[in-house]
Protein backbone atom coordinates (compact mmCIF):
# COMPACT_ATOMS: atom_id res chain seq x y z
CA UNK A 1 0.00 0.00 0.00
CA UNK A 2 1.31 3.54 -0.92
CA UNK A 3 2.21 6.45 1.29
CA UNK A 4 -0.49 7.94 -0.03
CA UNK A 5 -3.24 5.65 0.56
CA UNK A 6 -2.20 4.70 3.53
CA UNK A 7 -2.62 7.88 4.58
CA UNK A 8 -6.20 8.33 3.24
CA UNK A 9 -7.34 5.17 4.82
CA UNK A 10 -5.87 6.37 8.44
CA UNK A 11 -7.18 9.82 7.79
CA UNK A 12 -10.70 8.17 7.45
CA UNK A 13 -10.66 6.01 10.26
CA UNK A 14 -9.05 8.44 13.02
CA UNK A 15 -11.06 11.13 11.68
CA UNK A 16 -13.85 9.75 12.22
CA UNK A 17 -13.08 7.95 15.32
CA UNK A 18 -15.33 10.20 17.55
CA UNK A 19 -18.24 11.03 15.38
CA UNK A 20 -18.67 6.76 14.86
CA UNK A 21 -18.16 6.58 18.72
CA UNK A 22 -20.99 9.10 19.08
CA UNK A 23 -23.29 7.74 16.86
CA UNK A 24 -23.21 4.29 18.47
CA UNK A 25 -24.08 5.92 21.75
CA UNK A 26 -27.14 7.74 20.76
CA UNK A 27 -30.01 6.25 22.38
CA UNK A 28 -31.40 5.12 19.78
CA UNK A 29 -28.73 3.60 17.87
CA UNK A 30 -28.12 1.61 21.21
CA UNK A 31 -32.22 0.18 20.84
CA UNK A 32 -31.59 -0.59 17.12
CA UNK A 33 -28.69 -2.69 18.06
CA UNK A 34 -30.08 -4.42 21.69
CA UNK A 35 -33.51 -5.04 19.38
CA UNK A 36 -35.35 -3.04 22.10
CA UNK A 37 -36.73 0.04 19.69
CA UNK A 38 -40.28 0.01 18.82
CA UNK A 39 -41.53 -0.70 16.28
CA UNK A 40 -43.25 2.60 15.64
CA UNK A 41 -39.59 4.08 15.90
CA UNK A 42 -37.90 1.77 13.76
CA UNK A 43 -40.59 2.57 11.35
CA UNK A 44 -39.76 6.36 11.50
CA UNK A 45 -36.23 5.67 11.56
CA UNK A 46 -36.50 4.17 8.27
CA UNK A 47 -38.38 6.60 7.09
CA UNK A 48 -35.76 9.12 7.49
CA UNK A 49 -33.45 6.60 6.01
CA UNK A 50 -35.66 6.27 3.03
CA UNK A 51 -34.70 10.14 1.87
CA UNK A 52 -30.85 9.78 2.76
CA UNK A 53 -30.86 6.60 0.52
CA UNK A 54 -32.71 7.77 -2.35
CA UNK A 55 -30.33 11.13 -2.29
CA UNK A 56 -27.34 8.92 -2.19
CA UNK A 57 -28.96 6.84 -4.83
CA UNK A 58 -29.06 9.98 -6.49
CA UNK A 59 -25.89 11.14 -6.35
CA UNK A 60 -24.59 7.62 -7.03
CA UNK A 61 -26.32 7.00 -10.56
CA UNK A 62 -25.02 10.87 -11.39
CA UNK A 63 -21.62 9.74 -10.43
CA UNK A 64 -20.85 6.87 -12.45
CA UNK A 65 -21.64 8.62 -15.63
CA UNK A 66 -18.71 10.76 -15.23
CA UNK A 67 -14.67 10.14 -16.14
CA UNK A 68 -13.90 10.56 -12.69
CA UNK A 69 -11.41 7.05 -11.67
CA UNK A 70 -13.76 6.90 -8.93
CA UNK A 71 -16.84 6.15 -10.87
CA UNK A 72 -15.66 2.95 -11.36
CA UNK A 73 -16.11 2.10 -7.83
CA UNK A 74 -19.76 2.04 -7.56
CA UNK A 75 -21.85 -1.11 -8.13
CA UNK A 76 -25.67 -1.91 -8.67
CA UNK A 77 -25.93 -3.11 -5.21
CA UNK A 78 -25.14 0.13 -3.28
CA UNK A 79 -28.49 1.52 -4.32
CA UNK A 80 -30.90 0.71 -1.80
CA UNK A 81 -33.63 2.59 -1.39
CA UNK A 82 -35.69 0.22 -2.80
CA UNK A 83 -34.38 -1.96 -0.07
CA UNK A 84 -35.59 0.70 2.88
CA UNK A 85 -39.23 1.06 0.73
CA UNK A 86 -39.38 -2.63 1.11
CA UNK A 87 -38.93 -2.98 4.48
CA UNK A 88 -41.49 0.53 5.60
CA UNK A 89 -44.32 -0.99 3.18
CA UNK A 90 -43.42 -4.65 5.17
CA UNK A 91 -44.08 -3.44 8.63
CA UNK A 92 -46.77 -0.91 7.99
CA UNK A 93 -48.71 -3.60 5.89
CA UNK A 94 -49.20 -1.81 2.83
CA UNK A 95 -48.73 -2.54 -0.26
CA UNK A 96 -45.33 -2.01 -1.72
CA UNK A 97 -46.10 0.38 -4.59
CA UNK A 98 -43.74 1.23 -7.29
CA UNK A 99 -43.62 4.71 -5.83
CA UNK A 100 -40.59 5.18 -3.88
CA UNK A 101 -41.52 8.77 -2.67
CA UNK A 102 -39.55 9.61 0.83
CA UNK A 103 -42.81 12.66 1.80
CA UNK A 104 -45.20 9.46 0.71
CA UNK A 105 -45.74 8.33 4.19
CA UNK A 106 -47.18 10.91 5.61
CA UNK A 107 -47.74 9.60 8.99
CA UNK A 108 -44.51 9.31 9.60
CA UNK A 109 -42.76 12.50 8.38
CA UNK A 110 -39.16 13.28 6.92
CA UNK A 111 -37.78 15.22 10.06
CA UNK A 112 -35.54 19.04 9.62
CA UNK A 113 -32.63 17.58 10.33
CA UNK A 114 -32.81 14.41 7.58
CA UNK A 115 -33.75 17.04 4.87
CA UNK A 116 -31.16 19.02 5.86
CA UNK A 117 -28.09 16.27 5.62
CA UNK A 118 -30.01 15.11 2.35
CA UNK A 119 -29.74 18.40 1.09
CA UNK A 120 -25.38 19.15 2.53
CA UNK A 121 -24.71 15.89 0.61
CA UNK A 122 -26.18 17.39 -1.85
CA UNK A 123 -24.09 19.96 -1.63
CA UNK A 124 -20.85 18.11 -1.38
CA UNK A 125 -20.92 16.02 -3.79
CA UNK A 126 -22.06 19.09 -6.55
CA UNK A 127 -19.10 21.14 -5.52
CA UNK A 128 -16.72 17.88 -5.09
CA UNK A 129 -17.84 14.57 -6.75
CA UNK A 130 -15.42 12.37 -5.60
CA UNK A 131 -17.00 13.02 -1.70
CA UNK A 132 -19.51 10.83 -2.53
CA UNK A 133 -16.68 8.15 -1.36
CA UNK A 134 -16.84 9.11 1.95
CA UNK A 135 -20.36 9.12 2.35
CA UNK A 136 -20.31 5.59 0.85
CA UNK A 137 -17.34 4.88 3.00
CA UNK A 138 -19.45 5.35 6.17
CA UNK A 139 -22.92 3.61 4.73
CA UNK A 140 -21.26 1.04 3.22
CA UNK A 141 -19.00 0.54 6.85
CA UNK A 142 -22.22 0.43 8.63
CA UNK A 143 -23.44 -2.90 7.01
CA UNK A 144 -20.82 -4.31 8.96
CA UNK A 145 -22.55 -3.67 12.47
CA UNK A 146 -25.90 -3.39 10.69
CA UNK A 147 -25.55 -7.44 10.28
CA UNK A 148 -26.26 -7.87 13.54
CA UNK A 149 -28.69 -5.06 14.30
CA UNK A 150 -30.80 -6.96 11.74
CA UNK A 151 -30.62 -10.38 13.71
CA UNK A 152 -31.81 -8.33 16.94
CA UNK A 153 -34.77 -6.53 15.14
CA UNK A 154 -36.14 -10.32 13.45
CA UNK A 155 -35.72 -11.67 16.96
CA UNK A 156 -37.48 -8.73 18.52
CA UNK A 157 -40.53 -8.08 15.79
CA UNK A 158 -40.48 -12.16 14.88
CA UNK A 159 -39.90 -10.94 11.46
CA UNK A 160 -39.89 -14.22 8.84
CA UNK A 161 -36.22 -14.59 6.80
CA UNK A 162 -35.77 -11.18 4.19
CA UNK A 163 -38.54 -9.26 5.25
CA UNK A 164 -38.26 -5.79 7.44
CA UNK A 165 -34.61 -5.49 7.60
CA UNK A 166 -33.47 -5.91 4.11
CA UNK A 167 -31.61 -2.43 4.39
CA UNK A 168 -29.52 -3.64 7.40
CA UNK A 169 -28.81 -6.85 6.23
CA UNK A 170 -28.74 -6.05 1.98
CA UNK A 171 -25.68 -8.59 1.42
CA UNK A 172 -26.06 -11.69 3.09
CA UNK A 173 -22.89 -13.70 3.04
CA UNK A 174 -21.62 -11.47 0.84
CA UNK A 175 -21.13 -8.16 3.28
CA UNK A 176 -17.32 -8.75 4.13
CA UNK A 177 -16.42 -9.44 0.55
CA UNK A 178 -18.09 -6.60 -0.59
CA UNK A 179 -16.76 -4.50 2.08
CA UNK A 180 -13.30 -5.46 1.85
CA UNK A 181 -13.07 -4.93 -2.09
CA UNK A 182 -14.54 -1.64 -1.76
CA UNK A 183 -12.03 -0.60 0.46
CA UNK A 184 -9.16 -2.47 -1.87
CA UNK A 185 -10.77 -0.52 -4.74
CA UNK A 186 -10.93 2.70 -2.78
CA UNK A 187 -6.97 2.04 -2.16
CA UNK A 188 -6.05 1.67 -5.91
CA UNK A 189 -7.38 5.23 -6.73
CA UNK A 190 -4.73 7.71 -7.09
CA UNK A 191 -5.76 11.03 -4.93
CA UNK A 192 -4.50 14.53 -4.86
CA UNK A 193 -4.34 16.26 -1.39
CA UNK A 194 -7.30 17.77 -2.02
CA UNK A 195 -9.59 15.05 -3.08
CA UNK A 196 -8.73 12.86 -0.09
CA UNK A 197 -9.51 15.60 2.62
CA UNK A 198 -13.33 15.90 0.46
CA UNK A 199 -13.73 12.26 0.57
CA UNK A 200 -12.81 12.59 4.87
CA UNK A 201 -14.67 15.29 5.23
CA UNK A 202 -17.79 14.00 3.76
CA UNK A 203 -17.71 10.74 5.75
CA UNK A 204 -16.87 13.12 8.68
CA UNK A 205 -20.54 15.06 7.51
CA UNK A 206 -22.32 11.52 7.63
CA UNK A 207 -21.73 10.48 10.66
CA UNK A 208 -22.42 14.23 11.90
CA UNK A 209 -25.86 13.91 9.63
CA UNK A 210 -26.94 10.62 11.68
CA UNK A 211 -25.88 12.12 15.01
CA UNK A 212 -28.66 14.91 14.03
CA UNK A 213 -31.19 12.88 12.79
CA UNK A 214 -30.87 9.65 15.75
CA UNK A 215 -30.55 12.51 18.09
CA UNK A 216 -34.34 14.22 16.62
CA UNK A 217 -36.07 10.83 16.80
CA UNK A 218 -35.17 10.37 20.18
CA UNK A 219 -36.20 13.73 21.01
CA UNK A 220 -39.54 13.28 19.17
CA UNK A 221 -40.14 9.68 20.78
CA UNK A 222 -39.00 10.71 24.09
CA UNK A 223 -36.45 8.28 24.44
Amino acid sequence: MSEQVATLAQQLQESTRELHQRVERMPVQQELARGTLSRENYIRYLCQMLLIQTQLDTCMGLYRKTIDPGASLIHDYYFQSDLVHSDICFLKECSASNNRNPFLFQDHPILPETYSFAMAMNRSVSESPISLLGFLYVFEGSKNGSKFIANSLRKSFSLPDGAGVKYFDPYGENQKPYWAAFKESLAALTLTSAESEAIVEAAKEAFSGMIDITGALQNQSGS
